[in-house]
């Protein structure tokens, strides 16, 4: 809703109030957010993207996710890559969101303990740094949706789980100017 008006992010993959009122102010009256479809339960979990952004490109902008393939243009625009931030120093006392056991056990473990390391990034299990960091709450937040999504598409996405630092850790890069995932 309104920090897509405000630019903050252009995709949201996750919209728990698309059922509201943001829904009729955003997409419905205004039109300045695509409602995509949704992928979970209905007014939970969708797609959404910032009208702006769709005319940005060609009719062919729902094809983006081919240039999350190879992350070397997300790099290159400055999206942070596997490694490039202290997530242990970040989540102190909540370190490590996850840990390869128990509930977690796709998790990463070791070195990537609050991380999933999806098939196409796995090429040096210690250090997948050539895929780009996705900021994301929490394992628990639609297990599995996005992780799938990203393996079945090829996404070149390292999933970093910030737990309730997301929000504060995303708002640091937009002020910094920096794309986030």
């Amino acid at each position: 809703g309104s920090d897509m008006v405000s630019e903050h992010y252009d995709l949201d993959v996750e919209q728990w109030q698309a059922a509201g009122t943001n829904y009729q102010t955003y997409v419905t009256s205004s039109a300045v957010v695509h409602d995509l479809g949704a992928i979970g339960y209905e007014g939970r979990s969708g797609v959404f993207l910032a009208a702006s952004t769709a005319g940005l490109a060609s009719s062919k902008y729902l094809d983006f996710y081919l240039s999350y393939q190879d992350s070397s243009l997300g790099l290159a625009a400055g999206l942070n890559k596997f490694g490039d931030t202290d997530l242990k120093a970040t989540l102190g006392d909540s370190y490590p969101m996850c840990d390869g056991e128990g509930d977690s056990d796709w998790c990463g473990t070791g070195s990537l303990q609050s991380y999933w390391v999806p098939t196409q990034c796995e090429g040096i299990e210690s250090n997948p740094s050539k895929c780009i960091e996705l900021i994301a709450h929490s394992t628990g937040y639609d297990t599995g949706y996005f992780e799938q999504l990203t393996n079945n598409l090829g996404l070149s996405f390292v999933h970093a789980y910030y737990g309730n630092y997301v929000s504060s850790v995303v708002k640091e890069r937009y002020l910094a100017g920096k794309p986030t995932i």
